[in-house]
C-alpha cells in the first residue's frame, strides 16, 4: 500500500523533476512525457515492459493487431502459470497500437474528426494479483497529471462505474470516496454504467474503471454533463479494476486475486501538455505534416473540420499522416500487404493514403515513399529499431504503389467503357457497375465515386452497399454448408508444415524461406481420390496475365479450353478492348455515315479476341449490319 502521499517520494520526485519545470511551462515534448512517464512508475517500483510487437502473439486469434498496452500481459489477467511475465507484480509500459480491425477500428473515423487515430501509442501502468490498490492506483495517476505534467486540476473530472441493476452490481462508491479524498470536487465527480465496465471479451475477466478527463476549454466551470457528449472534454486515463470474471452463461463471479489495468494515449495526452487543438498538432505529427505540405499542390495544413474543411483537404492531411505512421510501424515489425488479415488492412491504408496524396492533395504520384523517412525520424527515439528497416520499408510502400495505379488506371479505363453506354441525360452511376469494378477489378467505391464526380455523375452507393452485403451474406453461407468438406486422406502420411515458420527477416525487409523438395502422393477431384484429372497443360508458365480465348464442348462431359498467358494475354486484352471501342463508336455515329458507304466496316480477327468479349463485339458487329442495311433499304426507296 502506498498509503497517503508520503508514501510518493515526493522530495526525490521533485528533484527528479525541478530540472522540467521551465520545460513544462514550454510544453514537454511527446519524447519527454513517454520518458518521463517510465521514469515516474520505475521510480514507484513498477518494471518496464518493452513494447510488443504491432502483431499480437500467435497463440491469440482475436486479434489482428496489438491495439491496447493490456495485450501482451492478457494471459496474466487469464492465470497462465507458463508466463514468461508471470514474475511481474508491478509492470509500466508504451505501447505500439493500431486500431483498424475487429471491435476496435477506427480507420472510417480517421481525418473527420481532430482526435480519432488508427496508429497511436498507449502509456500504462499494472499491477498484478493485489500488488497495490484502487486508492494507489487513483493517487499515482492524480499526481502524475498534476504535479509531474502541471496540468491544470480545475480542468480534469472523473467518472466511476455507477452500478447496475441487470448484472446485479453495486455502485463504486469506494472509488467515489478515493477521488473525494484526493480533493477533486463533488461536482467534478460523476457515475456511468456501461462506459465505466470494461469487458475483455464476451467471456473472461472483467471490472469497473474510473475515467479521467481534461476540458480543452478554459475558464469554464463545472462542465460534468458534457462527459461522453462533447469532443471539447477528452479521456486522458481509463483505469480498470479487474476483480471479476464472466462466465460463459453470462454470470459474474469473483477472481481469486485483483488486477489494475491502466492506459492513456501518449498524442491525446501531448496535444493537453503542449496546449495544441488536437493530436495532429503536436511535436511528434508537425515534421510529417510539414513535409506533407511541400508535396501538396492544395495549400497547408489548417486544423479544419466539417463544412470549413474545404475539398476535405485538412480531413486527407490527418489521413495520411495517421495511416503512414501505422504503416510504416507494421511494415518494420513483419506484416506483408496482402488480401487477407492483418496485411489486407495495411494494403488498404496504403492505397487510401496514395489516393489522398494524389487526389485532394494534388502531390505527384509516388510521393508517399518521401514520407517514411520523416516518419521513422519522429519515431525512432523509442523505437530504434526503425532505423534499419527504412529502406525495406520505403521499398515496399513503392511497390505496393505501382501496383495500386496499374489497378486504378485500368479501372478508370473499364470506367469510362462504361459510361459510353449510358444516356447522356443519366445522373446516377448504377450501383451495379460500381460493385463490378470493386469485385472484379478492385477498384475502391472511392475511386469510383471521383471519377464520377468528374463527369457530373453521382454513384448509387445504397444498391452498391446492398450487392456487397449480399456478397458477404452469400460467402458466410457457403463456408458454413451442411457436412463441409472433408477428404478421405487414409493411408496417407501426415507431413509437417514446420517450414514455413522457419523463414527469416533479410536486412532489406523481405523474407526467405528454406527450399523444400515435394512430391505429390495423391490427387483428389470433388472430395474423392482419383489417378488424374485428365487435362494437358501445355504452358507452365507465370499466369498473373491470363486470357481464354475460346472454350468448346469436344464430347460429352468434356470440353476444350484455349488460354494465352504473358505478353499475348496482355496484347489479346488490347486488342479486344481496341475492337469493341470502334464497335461502340461506329454505332454512335452510324446515323451521320453517307448512304451505302461501307468504308467502316470493322475488319475483325476473332482468334485475338478474348472469349468473354466475343460475344458483345458480336451484337454490336450484327447490330451494325442491321442498322445500315436498313438506312440503305429506306435511301433506296
Amino acid at each position: 500500500m502506498l498509503g497517503n502521499m508520503k508514501m510518493f517520494r515526493v522530495g526525490r520526485l521533485k528533484r527528479h523533476f525541478i530540472r522540467q519545470s521551465e520545460t513544462i511551462s514550454r510544453g514537454m515534448s511527446t519524447n519527454e512525457i513517454r520518458r518521463n512517464f517510465i521514469k515516474f512508475f520505475e521510480n514507484h517500483d513498477h518494471i518496464h515492459v518493452p513494447s510488443s510487437s504491432l502483431l499480437p502473439a500467435t497463440d491469440d486469434g482475436s486479434l489482428l493487431f496489438t491495439n491496447a498496452g493490456m495485450n501482451q500481459f492478457k494471459s496474466l489477467f487469464l492465470g497462465s502459470k507458463d508466463n514468461r511475465l508471470a514474475f511481474l507484480k508491478r509492470a509500466t509500459s508504451y505501447q505500439k497500437c493500431l486500431r483498424a480491425g475487429g471491435k476496435h477500428n477506427d480507420l472510417e473515423n480517421v481525418g473527420y474528426d481532430l482526435h480519432h487515430q488508427t496508429f497511436f501509442e498507449m502509456l500504462g501502468n499494472w499491477s498484478f494479483n493485489n500488488a497495490y490498490s484502487k486508492e494507489d492506483a487513483c493517487k499515482l495517476a492524480w499526481y502524475f497529471l498534476t504535479e509531474i505534467l502541471n496540468i491544470d486540476p480545475t480542468r480534469l473530472y472523473v467518472s466511476y462505474f455507477g452500478g447496475s441493476k441487470k448484472w446485479n452490481l453495486e455502485a463504486d462508491n469506494e472509488c467515489r470516496e478515493i477521488w473525494l479524498k484526493i480533493g477533486v470536487p463533488k461536482s467534478h465527480i460523476l457515475s456511468f454504467e456501461k462506459d465505466n465496465f470494461w469487458e475483455m471479451g464476451p467471456t473472461g475477466p472483467c471490472g469497473p474503471s474510473t475515467e479521467i478527463f481534461y476540458d480543452r476549454v478554459s475558464g469554464r466551470h463545472d462542465v460534468a454533463h458534457l462527459i461522453n457528449t462533447d469532443d471539447s472534454i477528452v479521456e486522458l486515463w481509463n483505469i480498470v479494476f479487474i476483480s471479476l470474471n464472466r462466465t460463459s452463461s453470462g454470470a459474474l463471479e469473483s477472481l481469486p486475486g485483483n488486477h489494475i489495468d491502466t492506459g492513456m494515449g501518449l498524442e491525446r495526452l501531448a496535444s493537453v501538455v503542449q496546449n495544441v487543438p488536437s493530436n495532429f498538432d503536436i511535436d511528434a505529427f508537425a515534421p510529417i505534416m510539414k513535409r506533407i505540405s511541400v508535396l501538396s499542390k492544395s495549400g497547408a495544413y489548417g486544423d479544419h473540420v466539417g463544412a470549413a474543411n474545404t475539398n476535405e483537404r485538412d480531413a486527407s492531411y490527418r489521413i495520411i499522416a495517421d495511416h503512414l505512421r501505422g504503416i510504416v510501424v507494421a511494415l518494420a515489425d513483419g506484416v506483408v500487404p496482402s488480401a487477407v488479415d492483418s496485411g489486407f488492412i495495411i494494403r488498404k491504408m496504403l492505397r487510401r493514403s496514395f489516393w489522398h496524396v494524389v487526389n485532394r492533395l494534388g502531390a505527384d504520384r509516388y510521393a508517399c515513399c518521401e514520407l517514411v523517412p520523416v516518419i521513422i525520424d519522429t519515431l525512432s527515439p523509442a523505437y530504434p529499431e526503425l532505423a534499419s528497416c527504412e529502406e525495406g520499408v520505403s521499398k515496399c510502400v513503392m511497390e505496393e504503389e505501382q501496383q495500386y495505379w496499374k489497378i486504378i488506371d485500368k479501372g478508370s479505363s473499364i470506367f469510362q467503357s462504361m459510361c459510353l453506354y449510358m444516356s447522356p441525360n443519366e445522373k446516377i452511376f448504377p450501383g451495379e457497375k460500381a460493385w463490378f469494378l470493386h469485385d472484379t477489378h478492385g477498384i475502391p467505391i472511392e475511386i469510383t465515386e471521383d471519377l464520377s464526380k468528374k463527369r457530373g455523375l453521382s454513384v448509387d452507393i445504397h444498391k452498391f452497399q446492398k450487392l456487397k452485403e449480399d456478397a458477404k451474406m452469400l460467402s458466410k453461407s457457403t463456408s458454413q454448408l451442411p457436412g463441409g468438406l472433408t477428404i478421405d486422406t487414409t493411408g496417407l502420411e501426415k507431413y509437417s508444415d514446420k517450414a514455413k515458420y522457419e523463414y527469416s527477416l533479410g536486412a532489406d525487409g523481405s523474407y526467405s524461406f528454406p527450399q523444400v523438395v515435394t512430391k505429390v502422393v495423391a490427387v483428389f477431384s470433388k472430395a474423392e481420390r482419383v489417378p488424374s484429372l485428365s487435362s494437358h497443360v501445355l504452358n507452365t508458365s507465370s499466369i498473373v496475365d491470363f486470357a481464354v480465348m475460346s472454350d468448346r464442348s469436344s464430347a460429352k462431359g468434356v470440353r476444350r479450353i484455349l488460354a494465352v498467358t504473358g505478353e499475348k494475354a496482355r496484347g489479346n486484352r488490347r486488342y479486344g478492348q481496341e475492337v469493341l471501342s470502334r464497335l461502340e463508336s461506329v454505332i454512335e455515329n452510324i446515323d451521320s455515315e453517307e448512304p451505302m458507304n461501307h468504308t467502316n466496316e470493322e475488319k475483325i480477327d476473332w482468334s485475338r479476341i478474348p472469349y468473354v468479349e466475343q460475344p458483345r463485339c458480336r451484337e454490336l458487329q450484327k447490330s451494325i449490319k442491321k442498322k445500315r442495311k436498313v438506312k440503305n433499304a429506306v435511301v433506296a426507296t
